[in-house]
């Protein structure tokens, strides 16, 4: 029935709980800093991160504010008078997301869903609000990088779901067309609504909720497997 499955990330492939807010995470994170020249309390480092994220949103364009975390870390050493290699401000990213990282795994059924659609010579893409160096690492991390034609994270488009020209910006690169195209998230404001040319499938997580009419299809979130009967 459709030739392009797009695929929210987190909540809908894969659980992720992170916390920032360890002190643990920012007496490391002094360290890293420290060793390039950097020297940070953890109070201050915190203080000035929250403050850096707060005004780069500020400073976002469009309708729904955008940001590259590796600007936000790029500006932890500016601050201090040091101009890294881009590579750094990655490692130091992704050093960041592992110390606050509690735990990530992917939803149950999840493999299995991406499988069968490559079996069937399907269009498999990733459409999220995250941060690319993030979720590429995590998605390789799960082992399941493999089973996706692409990737649309907000941190490299510069734009945000609900804007519509996400979508519009991602049927274009991907070539794909709407009638032929399906949103999949657990995100109803934010990602289901983001196209409405296009059919998609809610996962929504909690029994009472009143799914009706918000979406083509409604799975409970546990049951993503039953994806599988749109795909049929």
């Amino acid at each position: 029935m459709y030739k392009n499955y797009y695929f929210d990330l987190y909540g809908t492939l894969v659980d992720v709980v992170t916390n920032e807010n360890k002190d643990e995470v920012w007496e490391k994170m002094i360290l890293y800093y420290g060793y390039y020249g950097a020297v940070y309390t953890p109070e201050e480092m915190k203080d000035i991160f929250d403050k850096t994220k707060k005004k780069l949103l500020g400073l976002s364009s469009g309708p729904v504010p955008t940001i590259n975390i590796e600007d936000v870390f790029y500006k932890l050493f500016k601050n201090k008078d040091i101009k890294p290699k881009k590579k750094y401000t990655k490692s130091v990213a992704k050093a960041f997301r592992m110390l606050t990282t509690e735990s990530i795994h992917l939803i149950d059924g999840t493999r299995e869903v991406l499988e069968k659609l490559k079996e069937d010579n399907k269009n498999v893409y990733i459409i999220s609000n995250d941060q690319s160096l993030y979720g590429l690492s995590e998605l390789k991390l799960l082992g399941v990088d493999k089973y996706f034609d692409d990737y649309y994270f907000a941190s490299d488009m510069g734009i945000s779901m609900p804007d519509e020209n996400f979508m519009k910006k991602v049927l274009d690169e991907s070539k794909g067309k709407a009638k032929e195209s399906l949103i999949i998230s657990n995100n109803l404001d934010k990602v289901i609504k983001s196209s409405s040319k296009m059919d998609s499938v809610f996962l929504y997580d909690t029994e009472d909720i009143n799914v009706k009419n918000v979406s083509k299809y409604t799975i409970e979130k546990n049951n993503i497997r039953n994806i599988l009967k749109v795909i049929d």
